[in-house]
């Protein structure tokens, strides 16, 4: 089986929700400009009254279908926002559907109030100087969320993965940073072997099996380092014979998956 990875997404593959242009901004010309006077033991000082700091504008919502994800793609103006000022918010979202990424930077605004495509919706809101892009969708149909920021023009880009095993197209054997080498699937157990690749927070993942619904049924735990091989037994339980998913994952600590390999395997019952 080959590995073959998710393709970038491209301007002008999704259709675009919204994308109006931003309005040219307003100067203070032929305006008298407010002061505020102080004054301390015979001495005056002058304040000029700053306008409020104008942070990133939202201001269009698009959708990109692929292999191993369904991707949003939130278009801002301004400069490429760094990855550090993008912070998860508390949910499942193979559980509930719901996933939450904050803009933690002050004047944040958005053009944009809801989007939907794909079958996800898209809420943008604008609270204590932060802005909340949430993503809904039917509960069990994404197991993970990635985001990841780019420039020329600015966009946040939301990635969640499905939680389906996935099709040929949607195998990962080589992510960069994890591989699958070697998966031998026998009646309520999984042999896994891989390898890791480079440096990964702690040098820990996990290696999970998945049923035909996507649910998580077996768990094991890694302690790996840069350029080692390793291999476990992932123990798990079904009742009828059906297609999973195996993967090797690790979200950084952060929530956000920086290593994930994945490919379909058969479960049998266990005896």
């Amino acid at each position: 089986m080959t590995h073959q990875k998710d393709p970038s997404l491209q301007d002008g593959n999704a259709r675009r929700m919204t994308g109006a242009r931003v309005p040219p901004g307003r100067t203070l010309t032929g305006r008298r400009t407010k002061l505020a006077v102080t004054a301390t033991a015979g001495a005056a000082t002058l304040m000029l009254a700053a306008p409020a700091f104008a942070g990133p504008l939202a201001v269009g919502v698009r959708f990109g279908n692929y292999p191993a994800t369904v991707r949003v793609v939130v278009d801002l103006t301004g400069p490429r926002i760094p990855i550090g000022r993008i912070t998860p918010g508390l949910g499942d979202v193979y559980a509930t559907g719901t996933a939450n990424v904050v803009v933690d930077i002050g004047g944040t605004r958005s053009r944009v109030g809801a989007a939907s495509g794909l079958g996800v919706r898209v809420t943008l809101t604008r609270s204590h100087n932060r802005l909340t892009i949430r993503t809904i969708a039917a509960p069990g149909r994404f197991k993970y969320v990635q985001w990841s920021t780019l420039g020329g023009p600015s966009r946040i880009v939301i990635s969640l993965w499905k939680a389906a095993p996935p099709a040929p197209a949607a195998t990962i054997l080589n992510d960069g940073c994890l591989t699958l080498n070697a998966v031998s699937p026998s009646p309520g157990v999984v042999a896994v072997a891989g390898r890791q690749l480079r440096s990964i927070y702690e040098n820990q993942f996990a290696v999970n099996v998945r049923n035909a619904r996507g649910a998580l049924i077996g768990h094991v735990h890694v302690t790996s380092a840069p350029g080692r091989t390793w291999r476990v037994w992932v123990p798990y339980h079904v009742a009828t014979l059906q297609t999973g998913t195996i993967e090797a994952f690790d979200e950084g600590g952060t929530g956000n998956v920086v290593c994930l390999v994945q490919r379909a395997v058969r479960l049998a019952p266990t005896p």
